[in-house]
């Protein structure tokens, strides 16, 4: 199974990832939801399973990209986030389901 494009025009051109958020420094937070049967079905290990976030009926996927580039989610030295992201990034997965902070309850 491979739900995630090996690039960051791959990412941006899919109809299955929706920019749900871009932050002050670029930042794009790219997101699939994916069905519960989906998210289950992603292997420990695989490259999508680094992109799985949530749980249950809320699993999704979030692929961070800056500059046209899909970044490793860990903080630098061992990958791409600097500080400021990582606190965004850890704001985004406090909310349900990957929504961007105006759709927080989940409607549009």
């Amino acid at each position: 199974m491979n739900l995630v494009p090996s690039t960051g025009a791959g990412v941006k051109a899919s109809v299955e990832f929706e920019l749900v958020q871009v932050s002050k420094d670029g930042l794009h937070f790219y997101v699939h939801r994916l069905s519960r049967d989906v998210g289950d079905a992603i292997v420990i290990g695989t490259r999508d399973f680094t992109f799985l976030c949530g749980q249950g009926e809320g699993q999704y996927l979030l692929v961070l990209i800056r500059n046209g580039k899909i970044l490793r989610g860990e903080p630098k030295p061992y990958g791409d986030l600097e500080k400021a992201d990582v606190i965004e990034v850890t704001e985004f997965l406090s909310r349900p389901e990957g929504r961007a902070p105006d759709d927080a309850d989940g409607s549009q």
